[in-house]
């Protein structure tokens, strides 16, 4: 089947949206199809992928990596749809699938007709997200904006892909037709490791964030919680913040809250870079608040097996206590009682690893994710 899958944005990039429209298409490119990829210009780093990448031509200029809206942005998904509609008349898809919203709105706008059968893949839902980008004053009219965006855009696909049940409930609740959801989860994309104790070599034990420093990612509740840890944690605790991300204000930030001791920022460099701090580390933070979504993050956590301290509101499947440690990332005396309480408990830890791990292994299973989304594409071929 031929399939024409459109991004909004550059590819490949180390951010959990980027990698997992990879996997997707990877995940169908190797089952036989031919898979085609519309992106911006730019990449991160190049990529021998198994499918083909069509990028548009980089006018206007744009290397930003980071989420966010901008006018140079606005431009470009103009130009896609244009693109979108260049290539469903060349290579005649099957199906367009969409990642993202901007995406959906490109492959809306450059089919009127509807000659081609349209997905549309929710990455995050807009309303838990939108108002992060912006201002604080105007995040009760991002949050209206967003919510309108959850409610009206999925409606215009043929089929969403809901990455996770409770993303098809909150989908629901906001007029989505059930029958036109299905739940694909991300597939887990790395080999499976098993638990070990670095704390037991490094003799401290350490708490690694891998990932960007965007506000909605919640680490400004984690500086909080970390600011609160008596001083027998902060001796024993090693923390890492793991991006690729400018880290001058986010350094300037950790020293002015007295955290620079024990708490510091670490270059990303590749994607198997990355992976070995990860690997290092006997707690991963998987801080952010905004439901709506599942971080990429928390399921390469779990499949190198650490222990994963996360909001609650984003288990989606794991069972707290025994898969990870779950609590309200927002409260920083929880999330301080909950580092105290995973510093000094190795069995804890070492439990959490394990079952984490078996967990992934259930929830993320790649074979899963590519036999929901061939089944609606054969479904809507029909």
């Amino acid at each position: 089947m031929r399939l024409l899958h459109v991004y909004a944005g550059p590819y490949p990039t180390y951010q959990g949206t980027q990698a997992l429209v990879g996997q997707i298409c990877r995940l169908l490119s190797r089952a036989g199809h031919d898979v085609h990829l519309l992106c911006y210009a730019h990449r991160r780093y190049p990529a021998d992928e198994p499918f083909t990448v069509h990028r548009l031509t980089d006018f206007p200029p744009f290397t930003v990596e980071r989420s966010g809206w901008s006018w140079r942005k606005l431009l470009l998904d103009g130009r896609l749809m244009v693109a979108v509609r260049r290539l469903t008349v060349s290579l005649r898809p099957a199906v367009v699938h969409a990642h993202h919203y901007e995406a959906l709105l490109a492959g809306w706008s450059a089919d009127p007709l509807r000659a081609h059968r349209l997905v549309f893949h929710c990455h995050s839902l807009m309303e838990p997200e939108l108002a992060g980008y912006l201002s604080p004053h105007l995040r009760t009219a991002a949050n209206r904006l967003g919510r309108l965006g959850d409610q009206w855009l999925p409606r215009l696909a043929d089929r969403v892909v809901a990455i996770g049940p409770n993303q098809r409930k909150q989908l629901m609740r906001r007029g989505v037709a059930p029958e036109k959801i299905v739940v694909a989860r991300p597939p887990i994309d790395l080999p499976l490791t098993n638990p070990t104790s670095p704390a037991e070599v490094n003799g401290s034990v350490t708490a690694v964030y891998c990932g960007n420093l965007d506000a909605y990612q919640g680490l400004d509740s984690l500086l909080d919680g970390l600011g609160q840890l008596d001083h027998q944690t902060r001796a024993s605790l090693r923390v890492r913040i793991v991006t690729d991300s400018e880290t001058t204000g986010f350094d300037r930030e950790l020293d002015s809250r007295g955290l620079g001791s024990f708490t510091r920022t670490v270059p990303h460099g590749s994607v198997a870079q990355a992976m070995s701090e990860l690997q290092s580390a006997d707690i991963a933070l998987v801080p952010r608040q905004a439901a709506g979504g599942v971080p990429i993050k928390l399921i390469n956590a779990l499949g190198k097996s650490r222990a994963v301290l996360m909001h609650r509101a984003l288990v989606d499947g794991l069972v707290p206590g025994r898969d990870v440690w779950a609590i309200d990332m927002g409260q920083p005396a929880q999330v301080s009682q909950a580092l105290t309480r995973l510093t000094t408990d190795a069995g804890l830890r070492r439990r959490l690893s394990m079952n984490g791990r078996v967990a992934a292994q259930h929830l993320y299973d790649p074979a899963n994710t590519l036999r929901t989304i061939e089944t609606l594409y054969g479904d809507l071929v029909r």
